[in-house]
């Protein structure tokens, strides 16, 4: 009996040694029973922390992120960085050449995301910071600043541009009682300049699961005003543990109820898997096994995923965002900090081989 123990421990270390990398072992099995095949569906993913500089771009490795079989690549810029003076639009760090090459090169899209508003406050060029949104000014100035994009990029490499992200965490206490319906004239009129120069770009504004669930009635106008609803889902409790499995399928059942005629798009979609968060490696990978159950039943509705990072970002990059919002606390910083499905150091996660099997089954 002690031999054939013996052989069989010395089997498991031989197979084991075969591993490229420890975290291609399957310590959680995500069983998909008569998966759905890709058809219209389009995934995403965000590969870079530009405040690492735009070399990240390269570090967080193209050819890594396409073993996911992703259809475009996600990125996020405040207005005021594209636009720095009333006439002076930069690329700052070469970043948008960066992409126009990576796309170009890997037959991938862009989903841009520019903030005139989000949750860490407003993002205006400085001569148009005291401009109400709808002002005819602030309108032409981003027109402007989309040119001078799609002078960098073709509008034709374009999947989706969401304008404004958290609507709903912006603090709206310095605007006029009128801002939603002014933020819904703003995007009607970007949307209408955008549809000039390509029609397949889908337009709108993101906010987060639980508003378009529970506060639709304050975004009614600017869901009019846009092509897709864009959702903000990181599906956590308050205190940043985890929800249950079953939840993203709870939240995709409410959405595409509510909203039977607006395609929704998931324009963030992320799982931490830090221990303060009561998390891990297994769990993290069990929500997103669950996502892709979930997406096959209501993908009609819900044509477009875009996970929120491919890489973790370091704890003191963690700690300068949340900074920006007053806060410090560590079950917060780690949150932030393990969303990626690959470690900063560049190890993949468990989740990381979930999303690659899934989409490999789908026929992506």
């Amino acid at each position: 009996m002690k031999r054939i123990t013996f052989i069989f421990v010395i089997t498991l270390l031989a197979l084991w040694s075969c591993k490229d990398n420890k975290n291609e072992r399957d310590p959680f099995i995500c069983v998909v029973n008569n998966p759905v095949a890709k058809e219209g569906r389009t995934l995403g993913i965000d590969i870079s922390d530009l405040n690492q500089g735009a070399s990240s771009i390269e570090k967080a490795n193209v050819k890594t992120a396409k073993e996911l079989e992703v259809d475009f690549l996600s990125l996020s810029l405040d207005w005021n960085v594209l636009q720095t003076a009333e006439e002076q639009f930069e690329d700052q760090n070469q970043v948008l050449s960066l992409y126009k090459k990576v796309l170009s090169e890997n037959n991938l899209k862009l989903s841009l995301t520019i903030d005139p508003v989000n949750r860490y406050g407003n993002h205006f060029p400085e001569h148009l910071k005291n401009l109400r949104i709808n002002n005819a000014l602030v309108i032409s100035d981003f027109k402007r600043t989309l040119s001078f994009v799609f002078d960098v990029i073709s509008p034709s490499l374009f999947h989706s541009i969401i304008i404004g992200t958290e609507l709903d965490a912006y603090s709206k206490t310095l605007e006029s009682s009128g801002f939603m319906d002014d933020y819904a004239f703003f995007i009607n009129e970007i949307k209408q300049y955008i549809k000039s120069l390509n029609g397949n770009i889908a337009v709108g504004f993101s906010t987060s699961h639980n508003s378009l669930i529970y506060h639709s009635e304050e975004y009614e106008k600017l869901y009019e005003s846009t092509d897709v609803l864009a959702v903000d889902f990181f599906p956590v409790n308050k205190d940043y543990t985890l929800k249950s499995t079953s939840f993203i399928a709870e939240v995709m059942q409410k959405l595409t109820h509510i909203y039977p005629d607006k395609p929704i798009y998931i324009h963030q979609f992320g799982v931490q898997d830090a221990d303060e968060n009561l998390s891990n490696e297994d769990k993290q990978a069990e929500m997103y096994c669950a996502l892709f159950r979930a997406w096959d039943i209501y993908k009609d509705q819900i044509p477009s995923i875009n996970i929120y990072r491919l890489n973790d970002v370091t704890e003191a990059r963690s700690r300068e965002l949340l900074a920006i919002l007053g806060l410090s606390d560590f079950y917060r910083v780690e949150f932030y900090r393990t969303l990626g499905l690959r470690t900063y150091a560049g190890s993949n996660k468990y989740a990381f081989k979930v999303v690659r099997d899934n989409v490999s089954k789908r026929n992506w």
